[in-house]
Formats: structure tokens, C-alpha cells, sequence
């Protein structure tokens, strides 16, 4: 016999049940740390610290009498470690005031669960919550969930079904690697000195790279203090 599904609205946790999620937590987002290049996971003590917090709400899935599906929506951003505060208060000065911003930190559900209603309804209850206050739903994802997972598409296709939604891409923050191929044997009669005197002498101890050799170092330092000095 299928036991009863319902999805409530939480503000605390019992510590068993926080740190079952908390498992699940690092099992759920450990495949993404390759996969981008910011964080997209809290700490141990950080989920802890949302899952206790009571301005962090607790979207329950439940089967029977058991804890099936989590989600984490904060209305205060103080709490969520990797976001702007006054960005939101800038861009959304009436719904951040009123505390109207829920701000999704993640959604969980068990693996015996998984294929089944909780996403779509815990979704659904979220976007609910935040319509009867004139609020607005906000997340952030990685390239790889955006792309590949298509996560936003899937919070409005479900949100808009509920609510009346108008989808925005609030920020984008772009990461740049600028890969080296040796130094530049430099002409120095063609290049104007700008009169600072470089040193690559490293004060302390610095780790050093495998493979790299003192004599690279050395003329390294001894290229980079003749341009600077000039001739």
C-alpha cells in the first residue's frame, strides 16, 4: 500500500534528520566541484547552519510519517554565504524589505524517491508560498546545471503553472584562465621603461611547482628586473 504524500513548511529540523540530508547533501552536489569553477555546495557546518536557522524555511516532502524530500529557502540573505545582500536590496528594494525573497538553496530527495512527484511538488509549494506574498523566487546554478540539468527552465515551466512568473537572469560572473607559454624575449631598446624595478625574489617560503627548475626562476627574475629597470 502507497503511504500518504504531503509536502509542509517547516522552521526546524531534528538534528537526525539534519544530518541524513546533510549526507545526502554532499552525495547530491560532489559530482558538480569538477564541473565548475565557483563552489556549489555549502560546508558541513554552513548546511547545518541553514537547517537550524529559522529564517531558513524547510519544504518538507513527506511519505507516511517520513522525511522523503528537503528543500532550503532563506528569507534572509545573511545567511546564504555566497551572494550580495545589497544586490538584491538594489535591484528588489520593496521585496527585500518585506523579506519577500526566497532564495532556494537546495532541494533533496532520498534515492528510493527519485523519479517520483517531490520535485515538481516541493516546486510547486514554493512558488505558492512566494506568490501569496508578492515575492519572488531566486537561485543561482552552474554553467553545467543551467546547460545540461536545464534547471531554471524546469523552476519556471513549474512555477508558471501556479503563479504568474516573470523570468529574469538577474547576474552572470565569468571565470578567466589566461594559460602561460614562457616568457617573451624582449628587445629592450624598443620598449619604454615605466621606471619600477621588478623582483621575483619570493620573501618566505612559497610552494613550488613539480618540474620547475631554480635556473628558470633565477633568469625569470633576471628578465622581468632588466625591462623593468631599462636600459
Amino acid at each position: 500500500m502507497t503511504l500518504p504524500a504531503r509536502v509542509t513548511i517547516e522552521r526546524s529540523l531534528d538534528e537526525a534528520t539534519r544530518e541524513r540530508f546533510l549526507e545526502l547533501y554532499h552525495e547530491s552536489f560532489a559530482p558538480l566541484a569538477p564541473l565548475a569553477a565557483a563552489r556549489q555546495s555549502f560546508t558541513d557546518d554552513e548546511f547545518r547552519m541553514e537547517a537550524d536557522h529559522p529564517d531558513v524555511l524547510k519544504v518538507v516532502g513527506w511519505r507516511g510519517d517520513d522525511i522523503v524530500a528537503l528543500a532550503l529557502i532563506s528569507t534572509n540573505l545573511d545567511v546564504v554565504p555566497w551572494i550580495s545582500p545589497e544586490f538584491f536590496k538594489q535591484q528588489y528594494p520593496d521585496q527585500y524589505a518585506r523579506r519577500a525573497i526566497f532564495y532556494y538553496s537546495t532541494l533533496l530527495v532520498v534515492p528510493e524517491e527519485r523519479g517520483g512527484p517531490w520535485v515538481h511538488a516541493i516546486t510547486e509549494a514554493g512558488a505558492l508560498m512566494t506568490a501569496t506574498h508578492d515575492g519572488l523566487v531566486a537561485f543561482d546554478c552552474c554553467r553545467f546545471t543551467k546547460d545540461e540539468v536545464q534547471l531554471p527552465e524546469m523552476i519556471y515551466a513549474i512555477s508558471n503553472m501556479y503563479a504568474v512568473v516573470e523570468p529574469v537572469e538577474i547576474d552572470v560572473q565569468h571565470y578567466y584562465a589566461y594559460v602561460t607559454r614562457g616568457i617573451r624575449e624582449i628587445d629592450l631598446r624598443d620598449k619604454k621603461s615605466h621606471g619600477v624595478d621588478i623582483s621575483l625574489e619570493a620573501r618566505g617560503e612559497l610552494p613550488t611547482s613539480t618540474g620547475a627548475s631554480s635556473a628558470s626562476s633565477t633568469d625569470a627574475n633576471l628578465t622581468s628586473r632588466g625591462r623593468g629597470a631599462g636600459s
